[in-house]
């Protein structure tokens, strides 16, 4: 990655983004607002990132996940039964807008399945996932699922990783396929 953020994990990015766009063409579906897409021959080339990143617009201020000022959902988590909320980042906590505890250090490692998967003599690893993230999620960043799907696929695991397009932050919208996966599992034994 360069100075301003381009580099390989943003070529990542969108091409799984792309690849999202070209399959909603497929299935026959209308694009809304693909200003940001360039699309020739029913084939999707390029996506301009920053139009795409206007269009889906920007959900959390910065920065994003611990509020500064403890109102997010992801604060919630790290609360205990005395306090509702307290900071998990050393940033949180030294700008807060409000008196705050900070979370125990060994809860917020337990949340990061990457600390599992980077731990395996005492994980026991799944052969098997399925990841979805809206290609429109604006609650978490784009960054979260791929850092997740691509250290799996390094560890040669079985990946199924898409971002399915148009799609904010919220499930069930592709309950028959993930039968149809777990099915195929099965099957497969």
């Amino acid at each position: 990655m360069n100075k301003i953020g381009e580099g390989n994990f943003l070529d990542l990015t969108k091409k799984f983004l792309i690849k999202s766009a070209q399959t909603e063409i497929e299935k026959g579906n209308e694009l809304n607002n693909p200003n940001f897409l360039d699309i020739r021959n029913g084939k999707v080339v390029s996506l301009k990132w920053k139009a795409y990143l206007r269009y889906i617009t920007r959900m959390k201020k910065v920065p994003a996940f611990d509020d500064l000022g403890l109102n997010n959902p992801e604060n919630d988590l790290f609360g205990d039964i005395k306090i509702k909320a307290k900071h998990f980042t050393e940033i949180g906590q030294k700008y807060s807008e409000k008196t705050a505890k900070k979370a125990d250090p060994e809860l917020v490692t337990a949340i990061n399945p990457l600390n599992y998967l980077n731990n395996q003599s005492n994980s026991l690893i799944a052969k098997h996932w399925r990841i979805r993230h809206g290609a429109a999620d604006r609650d978490t960043s784009f960054a979260v699922p791929i850092i997740l799907a691509t250290t799996l696929q390094n560890m040669n695991l079985d990946i199924d990783f898409f971002m399915p397009w148009a799609k904010p932050h919220s499930g069930d919208y592709d309950l028959i396929d993930l039968f149809d996966w777990i099915d195929s599992l099965v099957k497969e034994k």
